[in-house]
């Protein structure tokens, strides 16, 4: 099976990184060939992008996190909320499910996500869960965003997109 996705990570504080910041970091760049694999094994099924060909071509997107001040300008920016948001993804098509038909590109930037860490860790604080599960579940959501599902579309997407996103988080827990 050849590899379809690439995950680019990348992080810009404001603020010093704390050793406790900068272990978080290494196990979340660890983490990410997991969520590449997970995706690439529905990828190659055609259950995310039925028209996918086997060729050569190569899905990126760029995951940034971020500082919460930061993802408060975002959101204000592009969703005209003034409010954080864990995740935002910015995605290169409206519509990607339906907009993409040309896979002969080597590598096609899908989009970018941005998480904000401080959103993250707070909420998998309330969860009681790891933060790498936290920002693996927030990078799952993302990316299906940047695929061109929307749960704030109506109900039948929301279902959609929420049923896929746990089926995708139970394969990558199990991996």
């Amino acid at each position: 099976m050849s590899k379809i996705l690439n995950i680019n990570f990348h992080y810009d504080f404001d603020k010093s990184i704390t050793e406790k910041h900068q272990l978080l970091l290494e196990e979340l760049k660890l983490g990410i060939p997991k969520v590449e694999l997970t995706f690439d094994d529905f990828l190659n099924k055609d259950l995310i992008i039925p028209s996918f060909s086997k060729s050569e071509s190569r899905l990126a997107i760029d995951v940034d996190l971020i500082e919460d001040e930061e993802m408060l300008k975002l959101n204000s920016e592009f969703r005209n909320k003034m409010s954080t948001t864990d995740v935002l993804s910015l995605s290169t098509y409206e519509d990607f499910r339906s907009e993409w038909r040309d896979d002969s590109l080597p590598v096609f930037h899908l989009g970018q996500i941005f998480i904000s860490l401080d959103v993250a860790l707070r909420q998998a604080k309330e969860a009681k869960i790891s933060i790498f599960q936290e920002v693996s579940e927030l990078m799952i959501h993302g990316i299906l965003h940047l695929k061109g599902y929307d749960h704030e579309k109506d109900e039948k997407e929301r279902e959609l997109m929420y049923s896929l996103e746990r089926t995708i988080f139970e394969r990558f827990k199990q991996m």
